[in-house]
């Protein structure tokens, strides 16, 4: 949205002030020309408290992709004994014990952890980035 509605150089305006959250400025000021120019200036206040939108904070879960988690998980998914799952008279019976075997694995070595958003962040904003932010504020 363009601030800017009055004239800045005779009937044109040439300075263009955009932005998303008009209701965080006062209205912009045109000053007079400064000197001998033709040219007005434009002053634009923000307001003493403006109004933020609301910040939901939303949580999801995921699993920990870390590459040691993965590699623990090969391990021991391959010396695991699996001698019990063919003694098994139900298919049913072996299917369960290994979605529990696995989950177990899972849940030891790839947790799930959680990972939060906020209404108001943009959609270039990734957890990935807040990290490296964070880092890169703390060791600077």
């Amino acid at each position: 949205m363009q601030l800017v509605t009055s004239p800045t150089r005779g009937s044109n305006i040439l300075d263009k002030i955009f932005t998303d959250v008009k209701s965080w400025y006062q209205s912009p000021s045109v000053l007079p020309p400064v000197g001998s120019s033709d040219h007005h200036g434009v002053l634009l206040q923000l307001l003493a408290s403006p109004k933020r939108r609301n910040r939901r904070k939303q949580t999801t879960y995921r699993r920990s992709s870390v590459p040691t988690g993965k590699a623990m998980i090969y391990y021991h998914l391959r010396h695991f004994n699996w001698s019990p799952l063919f003694v098994m008279n139900s298919c049913q019976d072996m299917t369960n014990y290994f979605y529990i075997t696995l989950q177990t694995f899972l849940d030891q070595y790839l947790p799930l952890v959680p990972y939060h958003t906020y209404s108001a962040d943009k959609p270039w904003i990734t957890n990935y980035r807040k990290i490296s932010n964070t880092i890169l504020t703390i060791f600077t």
